[in-house]
């Protein structure tokens, strides 16, 4: 409550959201004065689109309450997109987020204007926000250091928006300053893998970046570091059950 603008209390819930539920991953980004945050859970669970839509709901409400009164109303998006299907009445729905509201979309997001996510918070108190971000901070810094490497990796995966170069496993462990025989070692006795970590984050990315018509099937191989247009093709198959000209169609 004490960020300068929503913008600022968005990027912080975008930042420290997994501290909260390490299910959870999101990402925001502004394109065109539009601003979208995508959320995903990283695993299956029956109940996973209960937390999204309490993620999304409470984002507004959130949003809401920090701007002056006279500017509540304008704090709505400009559209919300579920990728499950309705779990109640679509009134219930357009009454929280006062836009419209699609289900069964290809991912969860929640799109804003810009400019609405600029307006400022009522009174917020700078020194009050400093500390408070310097505590969560420490924090932060000391939950990343103590988890798993299941954690580690897909943290670290995600370290950047868009990898110019995606990282290998010999990459991945150097960053995480570990040998590759010990980071193999570790993920195996967690029940995981570095290409386990790596195609899902990478699933994740390309149904993303295929809500955008601008991505073509190439670039996004390209940047999500595969050989040829082929190679992610035969991959995003397995993940999806999918070719991406059908997933995109």
């Amino acid at each position: 409550m004490n960020c300068a603008t929503i913008y600022d209390g968005m990027q912080l819930i975008d930042k420290y959201s997994f501290m909260m539920n390490e299910a959870l991953v999101s990402e925001s980004k502004t394109e065109q004065r539009v601003t979208t945050y995508s959320l995903e859970y990283l695993y299956p669970h029956s109940a996973s689109f209960h937390q999204v839509e309490f993620h999304f709901a409470s984002m507004v409400q959130l949003g809401q309450q920090i701007v002056a009164r006279k500017e509540k109303d304008r704090v709505k998006p400009l559209r919300v997109e579920f990728s499950h299907p309705p779990t109640t009445a679509m009134a219930e729905y357009q009454h929280i987020f006062g836009c419209e509201v699609l289900f069964e979309q290809k991912a969860n997001r929640i799109i804003f204007s810009y400019e609405t996510l600029l307006l400022a918070s009522n009174a917020p108190n700078k020194g009050l926000y400093e500390h408070l971000l310097k505590q969560v901070d420490s924090i932060y810094q000391a939950d990343i250091s103590q988890k798993r490497y299941r954690y580690k990796v897909s943290e670290y995966l995600r370290s950047e928006k868009e990898w110019q170069h995606w990282p290998s496993l010999d990459e991945t462990a150097n960053a995480l300053g570990v040998s590759v025989s010990t980071l193999k070692r570790r993920l195996k006795q967690e029940g995981s893998s570095y290409q386990e970590i790596s195609d899902r984050i990478r699933y994740q990315r390309a149904q993303r970046m295929f809500c955008s018509p601008k991505h073509t099937v190439s670039e996004v191989a390209y940047r999500l570091g595969f050989s040829c247009s082929a190679s992610f093709g035969h991959s995003f198959k397995r993940w999806s059950g999918m070719s991406p000209t059908e997933y995109t169609n």
